[in-house]
């Protein structure tokens, strides 16, 4: 993964006292302190093992920690541990593959009365509406009787619906990174509502990303962690919470 260095405001912006080093009987330290929202250190954070690039080739990282200041701010610190004083001896340092990701479409199509024009409609007003549009009636009368027991809202989704409009474009994204590691990395369950991290991190609009399970495999001596976010125009807060 490689140093985070944002400048703006909005995210992430390295200290200034930052990076420090310290030698000790442990090894050769590397520390950098890094300021921004709290959700965007969440998702740069470092995990343990992870072989650093850039102006820190040659460091594993040793720990990362992210607190939480108050107003949604947050403070990234992570420490590097030089691959020499970690065991590596005078060898040559190995490197883990480059981190992986995708980006692809899910069109899906949710029945019309989803949609959130008619967020006016009750549940049972939305019923009625698709009821009287769908099922048969012994007399026209009596469809027009339930036609007009709706509201306005209501007869715009049955003539919709009498239309043949049935369901709706509804656009979602499945983001997935993977990253290798030397050491086995710890991973989630999911369901919440997060920002994604990783190399499209602030790259994939306002649209709101529902945390998926990760997944581990090992494979060559290393560890390849899989994480997963789905996409959507937004998640209902009811349901997940937010990371």
């Amino acid at each position: 993964m490689s140093s985070p260095t944002w400048s703006s405001a909005t995210l992430l912006v390295e200290a200034p006292d930052s990076p420090s080093y310290k030698s000790s009987e442990a090894g050769v330290f590397k520390t950098q302190i890094y300021h921004g929202v709290f959700t965007q250190c969440e998702a740069s954070r470092v995990y343990y093992g992870h072989s650093g690039t850039g102006a820190n080739l040659g460091y594993l990282c040793d720990s990362c920690i992210v607190t939480r200041d108050r107003g949604g701010r947050g403070r990234l610190e992570i420490v590097w541990k030089l691959w020499s004083s970690a065991g590596g001896g005078g060898s040559p340092i190995p490197q883990l593959p480059q981190d992986e990701f995708s980006v692809t479409p899910n069109d899906t199509a949710p029945r019309l009365e989803r949609h959130p024009f008619f967020d006016g409609l009750s549940a049972v007003q939305k019923r009625k509406a698709t009821q009287a549009a769908t099922e048969s009636f012994p007399t026209d009368e009596l469809r027009q009787a339930a036609y007009d027991a709706l509201p306005a809202l209501g007869k715009e989704l049955f003539n919709a619906i009498a239309n043949g409009q049935e369901a709706f474009f509804y656009p979602e994204w499945s983001y997935v990174w993977t990253s290798y590691h030397w050491y086995l990395p710890s991973c989630t369950m999911g369901g919440m509502i997060q920002t994604p991290g990783g190399p499209m991190m602030g790259r994939l609009g306002t649209i709101q990303w529902l945390r998926l399970a990760d997944q581990v495999t090992s494979q060559n001596g290393t560890y390849c962690l899989t994480r997963s976010w789905r996409g959507a125009l937004s998640w209902d807060s009811r349901f997940y919470a937010a990371a």
